[in-house]
C-alpha cells in the first residue's frame, strides 16, 4: 500500500506541475499508520487528525493522533 501512495504522489505532482499548479507551501509526510485502504481522515488545525472508515452504511472512528 505504501507503494500506491508513492506512485499516486509522483503522478499527482507531475500532473499538477504540467497544469501549472504551484507547489504547496508545506510538505506532507506519513510517519506511521494506521494504514487502511478505505480510510478517510479529517485534519483539524492546529495539530489533530482523526481517521474514519465507511462500509456504505455507517462511518466509524478508527483512530486519532495529535500532530507534532
Amino acid at each position: 500500500m505504501v507503494t500506491q501512495f508513492a506512485i499516486a504522489t509522483l503522478v499527482g505532482g507531475l500532473l499538477a506541475r504540467l497544469a501549472g499548479v504551484p507547489r504547496p507551501p508545506f510538505r506532507w509526510r506519513i510517519t506511521k499508520g494506521p494504514w487502511f485502504q478505505n480510510a478517510v481522515a479529517t485534519l483539524t488545525l492546529p495539530g489533530h487528525v482523526t481517521w474514519y472508515t465507511a462500509n456504505g452504511k455507517t462511518v466509524e472512528r478508527i483512530d486519532s493522533a495529535d500532530l507534532r
